[in-house]
């Protein structure tokens, strides 16, 4: 089963040299690939999850007060008579908005906090600097002896985070890669 090798170099020179000595082993050009960590000009960053529970908080309160004064002011006139919030009513208008923006508020932070929470937020951050000037070489063989030649060039030429991963066939139903041809 084909598997995929891994190697990151610390800067253009050196992962240029390995992609060098892979070409000069025999391996071709469409199993070797060279990745920039960032591009000039793009910035660069790395994958951060994390969740919405504080913007959910803050619609969460925002809404819940709205909807939590509107149902105490209604209260407090008189136009929406619940025997529940019959205490609203002898309070006034104006205690009986704070506390419904109150409470309100707080069921809606706390109901928002929770959905927030499960809503992932994937953003890019910025990446450390050992990370952020290194270039992954990656190159797909087919063979034990292949995978075993391409670690000794990766060790030789100062490789480091040696990885590797199989490289599973595509499900039925689904394109397979079509091989470019020379021009």
């Amino acid at each position: 089963m084909p598997r995929t090798l891994f190697c990151l170099a610390r800067d253009y020179g050196e992962a240029s040299t390995i992609v060098r000595d892979l070409e000069l082993a025999g391996f071709p050009q469409n199993v070797i690939s060279l990745l920039p960590s960032s591009l000039r000009g793009r910035g660069r960053g790395r994958f951060a999850a994390s969740t919405k529970a504080p913007e959910g908080v803050a619609w969460g309160f925002g809404l819940g007060g709205l909807g939590g004064g509107l149902t105490g002011w209604l209260a407090g006139t008189g136009l929406l008579q619940l025997s529940a919030l019959e205490p609203l009513v002898a309070s006034g208008v104006f205690f009986a908005f704070i506390s419904g923006v109150a409470l309100g508020g707080t069921l809606g932070g706390l109901l928002g906090g929770l959905i927030g929470v499960g809503v992932p937020e994937i953003e890019v951050r910025p990446a450390p600097e050992p990370v952020a000037d290194n270039y992954l070489v990656s190159v797909v063989v087919e063979s034990d002896p292949g995978a075993g030649h391409v670690r000794k060039i990766f060790v030789r030429r100062g490789g480091r985070c040696i990885s590797e991963s199989a490289v599973h066939p595509p499900s039925e139903g689904l394109p397979r890669p079509v091989p470019s041809s020379p021009d």
